[in-house]
């Protein structure tokens, strides 16, 4: 089986919305559409700018209710992922979009950086850091997106910014919010809003539905304005949004389970109309889906310090919100005869011991684990205090690359699990093109991958070229060196989705892309680089002790930068 595990249903805590309430939202929506096609740029800049600030100030509720949820202390360091991954990154989102829009309004396009050109064609356009305070804080990050064939420089801005450059249509979009980052249903509806000139109803997910009430306030302009309406419900809700006769576009952020079975249908019947591509469905859908992340690891010189280093990078990008992530690491690649190899998995147990298990929240986590542990029996390695509720970290290691069926490499498991896999080959550069092909042929998902490599490696001319041929040929949309590859979904400038190219009827990680802030239309993939090693230690690592008090400041400063919160912000990373 290809691609993820069906999930079930999490219980309805919230009650669903009503048949004729949903009839009666939608209505109204389709009578706002103009309203939203007619309102002027900086209206628009404006209430991104208002909904921020309406943000910031739900911040703390949201971070309190989604640590509830999760099972985590609101005063803990864990507490640091609620803060990034929820409130500060809407904030984000709002300040840029904002930022886009007045650009467009006095410019005539988005404030993108640096644009060149590779010697294959593919333009680039720098995009990360955005100003002085990107730059104090992820001091050497930076972002970039790669357009896609046929853009040059000199129409790169054709290529941008589509429904203000074009005059879009309006059209009324179902978004179907996922239930893991809690930012991921209100940028999404945001993304329909600002780059597709959508009204939006969003469908809250029921494993986060606590946060629809959050949402409310916090995006209230638009909601009092009537270009938004959150709604409660499962599975049958959507399914009757998606087939309403008022929705004429449609998001999901999900599994490609729910996807096909949205086109398709459910059951034998549903698998019978993918089989024949034949989708009940025809209206436009995008989606963000699964992917089974691989991490390429270049063999070098690593010192301890090093091997210390990626080994916390590695467990992190793991442990990260209990697992319950797609672009969460799942496969650690490695040379088999690096003398290193061992040392790095060790020291990725040894940091899974040190991260504290957390509450699987997500439905069907230990049924999911259990399935690999049965599967792969002693190359299983557990660690953490498990609990009734709480799942053992767990490695798998030695699995065979030779095999593209390896269940590790076809299907997303969605838990507290991950895996190893070693690759011969006589030389460094023949063994990173063997490890973009298993990338590119075997493992499922094309939304992200990790390069590791040391500085000194890109020193040897074949390794260099090897890796920068690795970073093109890559068909992810996201190719990050020497960081998670979960950051670019953060810069939110760059765009975040599935490398292009999937079809209805074999989805993969979805089509189409969100965030985006600075509105791409044509982009192939986002490219991040960061230092091999960082300072301070990076808010996302699982040890990193002022994470909470380090991004609740962020948080503040995102919506409102200033010297004395990026001092403030700097002095709790450094104890980190």
């Amino acid at each position: 089986m290809r691609g993820t595990i069906a999930i079930p249903e999490a219980a309805h805590l919230f009650p669903d919305t009503e048949r004729e309430e949903l009839d009666r939202r939608i209505r109204a929506l389709v009578e706002a559409r103009t309203r939203w096609e007619t309102t002027p740029i900086k209206v628009r800049a404006a209430m991104a700018e208002q909904a921020m600030l309406d943000t910031l100030e739900v911040a703390d509720k949201w971070v309190r209710v989604a640590c509830d949820a999760k099972g985590i202390a609101a005063d803990g360091p864990y507490a640091g992922e609620e803060w990034q991954s929820g409130p500060a990154l809407l904030i984000r989102n709002l300040r840029l979009l904002s930022r886009t829009l007045h650009s467009i309004e006095e410019k005539g396009h988005p404030p993108v950086g640096k644009v060149s050109t590779r010697p294959d064609g593919t333009v680039v356009v720098d995009v990360f850091p955005t100003d002085n305070y990107d730059r104090a804080l992820f001091a050497g990050v930076k972002g970039q997106v790669w357009m896609r064939s046929g853009v040059t420089e000199k129409t790169l801005f054709d290529h941008v910014a589509s429904a203000y450059r074009n005059g879009t249509p309006a059209a009324l979009c179902v978004v179907l919010g996922a239930g893991n980052i809690s930012s991921i249903p209100a940028m999404d509806a945001i993304y329909e809003m600002y780059a597709e000139n959508s009204v939006v109803i969003l469908k809250m997910n029921p494993v986060n539905a606590y946060l629809g009430p959050i949402f409310e306030k916090a995006l209230k302009v638009f909601v009092d304005a009537g270009f938004l309406s959150i709604v409660q419900g499962g599975a049958d809700t959507g399914e009757f949004l998606v087939f309403h006769d008022g929705v004429e576009r449609v998001h999901i952020t999900g599994s490609d389970k729910a996807h096909n079975t949205i086109v398709f249908g459910p059951g034998p019947e549903g698998r019978a109309r993918r089989e024949a591509n034949q989708p009940r469905l025809h209206k436009p859908i995008s989606a963000e889906l699964g992917n089974v992340t691989p991490v390429i690891v270049v063999p070098g010189p690593w010192s301890d310090g090093d091997i210390a280093f990626q080994g916390e990078n590695l467990a992190s990008g793991l442990t990260h919100n209990a697992g319950f992530n797609c672009i969460a690491n799942r496969v650690i690649i490695n040379h088999e005869a690096w003398e290193r190899r061992s040392d790095l998995i060790a020291s990725v147990r040894s940091f899974l011991d040190r991260i504290p298990t957390r509450p699987a929240y997500y439905p069907g986590a230990a049924e999911r684990r259990q399935a690999y542990v049965d599967h792969y029996g002693d190359a299983v390695h557990e660690h953490g205090e498990a609990s009734a509720d709480a799942l053992p970290w767990t490695l798998i290691t030695g699995v065979d690359a030779s095999n593209p069926s390896e269940m590790c490499f076809e299907t997303e498991c969605f838990t507290s699990l991950f895996s190893e896999t070693s690759i011969e080959a006589s030389s460094v550069p023949e063994y990173v093109a063997k490890a973009v092909d298993l990338c590119n042929e075997a493992i499922w998902g094309t939304l992200g991958v990790t390069i590791l490599v040391h500085p000194k490696s890109m020193k040897d001319p074949a390794v260099e070229a090897a890796v920068e041929k690795a970073i093109t040929d890559l068909r992810y949309g996201t190719v990050a060196v020497n960081v998670w590859a979960a950051v670019t979904y953060a810069m939110v400038t760059t765009p975040w989705g599935a490398y292009p190219g999937h079809t209805l009827q074999e989805i993969g990680s979805g089509r189409g892309v969100v965030h985006n802030a600075l509105l791409f239309d044509s982009s192939l993939k986002s490219v991040a680089y960061a230092p091999f090693r960082q300072f301070p230690k990076p808010v996302w690592f699982g040890t990193n002790r002022t994470a909470t008090k380090t991004l609740r400041v962020l948080t503040h400063l995102e919506a409102d930068p200033s010297p004395g919160k990026l001092m403030k912000a700097a002095a709790h990373a450094a104890r980190g």
